[in-house]
């Protein structure tokens, strides 16, 4: 969807949905670290969610497993240290 076609829609503001450049609590905070904390955040709070509403259940026969290997995935992406 296009900002013009957003533009449309009633209630649309532009003004509330503007870039910036980070949180009100943390406005000096950079893009790119606002990026690595959802991305810190939205895949364990997915694979939460997926879990808690049965949705791998179909997909998984061990989701704690599976929750451990994401982490575990993440860190590696981010090089932190991890555990086994």
């Amino acid at each position: 969807m296009s900002a013009n076609s957003l533009a449309a829609l009633p209630g649309w503001n532009a003004d509330q949905h503007a870039p910036r450049q980070g949180p009100p609590a943390l406005p000096d905070l950079p893009p790119a670290a606002v990026a690595l904390a959802l991305r810190i955040w939205g895949h364990p709070h997915g694979l939460v969610s997926l879990e808690v509403y049965g949705h791998l259940r179909t997909q998984t026969s061990s989701p704690d497993k599976l929750f451990r290997e994401e982490i575990a995935q993440l860190t590696r992406t981010l090089d932190l240290p991890h555990r086994r």
